[in-house]
């Protein structure tokens, strides 16, 4: 597995204490301590792009980062690209779900050009009432997984852990998917489904 290496003491790591707003601009963070959220981190808009590409590191550093409840963690949109890492020794890291979200994307929703990119961490337990219980990948939005596991994911529908829409594009060069639960059938829907326009 590809991983991002790093040190928190490099200048330009900033210890992240859970506030959203300091993610919104970039930058490279480090999670302090265990954290719930109170509200879903929502990175750029659906209505408009950013002058400039915004690209957020952020490392779970072997703490847990636990869903508003029955919300999503993040969704990310257009201009925006989100690196998660683990610099952990136990690679204990997680971004762990809080009840059942309405919708897609149990945990992370990338949708209208936004990105992902999973190099270490556990997203786990994710829950949704549609498409991708951990993750949900709609059109023109990428999710690339190098490392780490996306595992445990719930949803009443399809792609039990991820879900890749016609016209979004997923790249698996390393990682694990795993122990998803999808309620209706479908190709290895418990743990992925794709649209038969979506890339892999």
């Amino acid at each position: 597995d590809q991983q991002l290496e790093h040190a928190h003491t490099t200048i330009g790591w900033t210890m992240w204490d859970g506030d959203p707003q300091k993610l919104v601009a970039g930058g490279y963070y480090a999670i302090e301590n265990d954290i719930t959220l109170s509200d879903t981190i929502v990175l750029g808009s659906a209505d408009q792009t950013p002058q400039k590409p915004v690209e957020l590191y952020l490392c779970l550093n072997g703490r847990t980062v636990t869903a508003p409840a029955a919300k999503q963690v993040f969704q990310i949109y257009s201009g925006y690209t989100l690196n998660i890492c683990d610099c952990s020794e136990g690679k204990t890291g997680q971004i762990k779900g809080n009840g059942k979200v309405t919708g897609t994307g149990g945990l992370i929703a990338i949708s209208k050009g936004g990105s992902l990119v999973l190099y270490g961490g556990t997203l786990t337990g994710g829950q949704a009432t549609n498409n991708g219980g951990n993750i949900a990948v709609t059109a023109d939005a990428r999710f690339t997984l190098y490392g780490g596991k996306v595992i445990n994911g719930v949803t009443t529908n399809l792609g039990g852990n991820v879900s890749v829409s016609a016209g979004a594009v997923f790249t698996m060069l390393g990682g694990e998917i795993s122990g998803g639960t999808a309620k209706t059938s479908g190709k290895n829907s418990n743990n992925i489904i794709m649209a038969a326009a979506g890339t892999m």
